[in-house]
């Protein structure tokens, strides 16, 4: 079978709350500052993962989850600033690093005040344990460059 570079498929999970404010435009500098690859606004290629990302967002609270999703060609992505994590063993030393200096400087990824446009590897779990959300990944984005390609690239699916 031959490759075709078929284009790649990300959800958010969120709630109904923030619905209208991703509509108007992802802003990446809403996330919260302590995430595993700094402040952004962080997607999945998992559906499953971001369904139960917003059910558990929506929790508790008035507000009913919802999912968005984004269908980019990858030749779009491909100028970006991209920092990929393959492995997170308890050994892989820089997926590790970036967490605790992300966790711990609350917001950049590239240090000096810098962010990497988009940044792609495992979801972390336990910092302490070194152990990830096995079947889990997250693709965050950090910059306004990159957010501009989500807004040109979205749909609601609730």
């Amino acid at each position: 079978m031959a490759w075709n570079n078929p284009n790649i498929i990300l959800y958010h999970g969120t709630t109904t709350q923030h619905v209208a404010s991703i509509n108007r435009a992802v802003d990446w500098t809403k996330g919260e500052l302590d995430e595993d690859f700094g402040q952004g606004f962080y997607t999945t290629t998992y559906l499953k993962q971001a369904e139960k990302w917003a059910h558990l967002k929506a929790r508790n609270t008035r507000w009913k989850a919802a999912v968005f999703q984004f269908e980019i060609e990858r030749d779009v992505l491909a100028p970006l600033d991209t920092l990929f994590f393959i492995r997170a063993q308890a050994d892989a030393a820089d997926y590790w690093s970036i967490i605790e200096h992300c966790r711990h400087n609350k917001g950049t990824n590239r240090g000096a005040g810098l962010y990497y446009d988009i940044v792609v590897g495992p979801v972390s779990l336990n910092t302490e344990l070194r152990a990830v959300r096995m079947g889990y990944d997250q693709i965050s984005f950090h910059t306004t460059r990159g957010t501009l390609l989500l807004d040109e690239h979205k749909d609601q699916i609730v």
